[in-house]
């Protein structure tokens, strides 16, 4: 079982899930925690006797984090070839 959040930030995010609940937690059943993870927290919840029972993405509020967070472009691996010459001191 995993807990988050009962209320969002400023942002609309819920805070990342943990396995330890705290004051002002509430409990994330397993069935939820893959859309909860994709919508990277930003969810309008409903909750009934400390429970979520379920979840909605904020679209609005997770767009917004997306255009203020782009992901980083991912590298390309060098090449043995690169490697190597990095290794001999050779330059590109």
């Amino acid at each position: 079982m995993y807990y988050i959040n009962k209320y969002p930030n400023e942002t609309g995010n819920h805070g990342n899930p943990v396995s330890n609940q705290a004051a002002g937690m509430v409990a994330l059943p397993g069935d939820f925690l893959s859309a909860y993870i994709a919508a990277k927290g930003f969810v309008y919840i409903q909750v009934e006797d400390g429970t979520v029972t379920s979840l909605e993405t904020n679209q609005e509020a997770l767009a917004a984090y997306e255009a203020a967070h782009p992901e980083a472009p991912e590298e390309a691996e060098p090449s043995a070839e690169e490697i190597l010459n990095t290794l001999l001191g050779v330059a590109p």
